[in-house]
């Protein structure tokens, strides 16, 4: 039975790093032209590159490359470590967000013990996932193994506090914490 376990834990591992992650690389919540690659600038390069080639290939700010795939637009964040959001992140296209699988750890009891952490500066929600279409399909979005905290104010926002969803959304091994909303503290789900 533990062997099964260990199997089905290392496959999902290699199944992550098959393709081409992109992984972020600097803690500030920064646009820049530098060569680093922030979480923002790796949303937006999930957004708005990995469907145009060209533009794919050449890579956003630090992020991605021409190994990056649209198979799992994979974000990786480092174990342990804080990352500050100046506002929402807006999650406009289908993709994973997850701290880096932990290389040798095969005991299921430390998954989400080392989580990355997103923290909100100001008076906001961390991450508004909406694609903005009116259709009925949905993007998918991954959260797994993050720590989630809010504004921890009275009321970070009206609806949604720490996630305003209007996709199909799926977390795992998480924690969120400190979000204040009119609707929803933590979670506001719209939509279908």
């Amino acid at each position: 039975m533990m062997m099964k376990s260990s199997l089905g834990f290392g496959l999902l591992c290699l199944s992550l790093n098959s393709y081409a992650n992109i992984v972020v690389t600097t803690t500030d919540d920064m646009v820049k032209d530098d060569g680093m690659c922030s979480l923002r600038e790796a949303v937006i390069y999930v957004n708005e590159y990995l469907d145009d080639a060209t533009k794919k290939n050449a890579g956003y700010y630090g992020c991605g490359s021409s190994d990056a795939t649209t198979l799992n637009n994979v974000i990786e964040l480092k174990a342990d470590t804080v990352y500050t959001l100046d506002s929402a992140l807006e999650l406009k296209k289908s993709m994973t967000l997850l701290t880096t699988p932990q290389t040798g750890v095969v005991d299921a009891t430390a998954i989400g013990l080392h989580n990355a952490t997103l923290v909100a500066r100001g008076k906001h929600r961390l991450l508004t996932i909406d694609d903005t279409k009116s259709d009925i399909s949905q993007i998918n979005v991954n959260i797994r193994e993050l720590n989630l905290q809010g504004c921890g104010v009275n009321q970070c926002e009206q609806q949604g506090g720490i996630i305003f969803n209007r996709e199909s959304l799926n977390i795992q091994y998480t924690k969120l914490s400190s979000g204040s909303a009119n609707l929803g503290g933590a979670i506001y789900n719209a939509g279908l």
